[in-house]
């Protein structure tokens, strides 16, 4: 992943500030600006979140409405919304999901991702066997080819991970849940004893901890240059959560460092599960 590489998300991101100060110096509220251009209020806070384009004909309107009106800001906010239309690099591995799209646009830019992972290894540290059996898994009904092409993403994805700051904490169930067998396990913990980056950092949530914060569910906090993204999947899809929310989610994951075992502590837990298979 190259933190230098701009993906078209992150200028979508860029255009949704602008548009927040925008908003804000004309003294609106996000459900004040969608009533005047009567739109629903989410998609305010979608395009301020860069989580959505906007058509060029209704990029003049809101400009219009927030006072802009000269023609050299309209053309350079026009640019910044046709630069958050082009194709990402993973677009060669196919179509996906506006959701995910986003997510690998934001994953791309990121100089830090910290994740809470509850249930299964995070996808940038699983190995592609493991990969194949948690797609199998959890999508039976997946045709082979969008099977091995989510594989391939998903393994790009890895590829670019040589400049990132990557902080981990995984449940210790994972490690004995046997996803695609034992030699697929073998594999797996493997890889996690000896990550194949430079920066990255796993601890283990022993079971010895009983409940804490992360037995709410997993999520990720990505680190970027004009702030941080949260992102959380669950079965009714994925969300993004702002404000006081991603503000629990970071506060949680403080948290689950604190209690979790120690990186070697995690590496000697890793070992010894990894000699049972």
């Amino acid at each position: 992943m190259t933190s230098m590489e701009q993906s078209p998300t992150i200028r979508r991101r860029q255009l949704g500030v602008e548009l927040r100060r925008l908003r804000e110096e004309a003294g609106m509220t996000g459900p004040q600006l969608a009533a005047r251009m009567e739109w629903d209020p989410g998609k305010v806070y979608r395009l301020e979140g860069g989580r959505q384009g906007i058509k060029p004909r209704e990029l003049r309107e809101l400009l219009r409405e927030l006072g802009v009106t000269a023609d050299g800001e309209v053309s350079h906010y026009a640019a910044m919304a046709r630069d958050g239309k082009k194709p990402g690099w993973w677009s060669v591995y196919g179509q996906v999901s506006k959701t995910y799209d986003t997510y690998i646009g934001i994953e791309t830019s990121a100089n830090e991702i910290r994740c809470w992972e509850p249930l299964l290894v995070n996808g940038l540290l699983q190995t592609e066997a493991y990969a194949r059996a948690v797609i199998r898994g959890t999508a039976p009904d997946l045709p082979t080819a969008e099977v091995e092409r989510q594989i391939q993403l998903r393994l790009a994805r890895q590829e670019r991970l040589a400049d990132v700051r990557l902080w981990m904490v995984i449940d210790e169930s994972i490690l004995h849940r046997i996803v695609g067998g034992a030699e697929v396990m073998k594999e797996q913990l493997s890889l996690l004893v000896n990550p194949p980056y430079r920066q990255v950092s796993l601890q283990v949530m022993p079971f010895a901890e009983g409940a804490h914060p992360g037995t709410r569910g997993g999520f990720t906090i990505l680190t970027l240059a004009d702030g941080t993204a949260t992102y959380v999947e669950t079965p009714a899809g994925e969300i993004y959560p702002e404000g006081q929310y991603a503000d629990a989610c970071n506060v949680a994951f403080g948290q689950l460092l604190a209690r979790a075992l120690s990186p070697d502590r995690s590496r000697h837990l890793i070992e010894r599960a990894l000699s049972d298979y």
